[in-house]
């Protein structure tokens, strides 16, 4: 997660494929996490649950959920 939050910090995307509760589902789901704010939540783009993408998240409350991260960088 550490190198997510670098990566978001340069500017750059996330890709995070998981599965669990919202906002991943039980059948697995990929998300985009788009910016970490100065507090250090994240926050995610994903299209699939419109009201997670207005909360700040806590990498604690997705990384137990999250399979395979890949960073997007310019």
């Amino acid at each position: 997660m550490n190198k997510a939050i670098d990566v978001l910090k340069a500017g750059g995307l996330v890709i995070a494929a998981g599965t669990g509760p919202v906002p991943f589902t039980q059948a697995g789901h990929i998300l985009v996490l788009r910016a970490v704010t100065p507090s250090g939540k994240l926050l995610l783009g994903d299209p699939a649950h419109p009201d997670a993408n207005t909360k700040e998240w806590d990498s604690s409350e997705l990384l137990p959920y999250i399979g395979a991260m890949f960073g997007v960088t310019k």
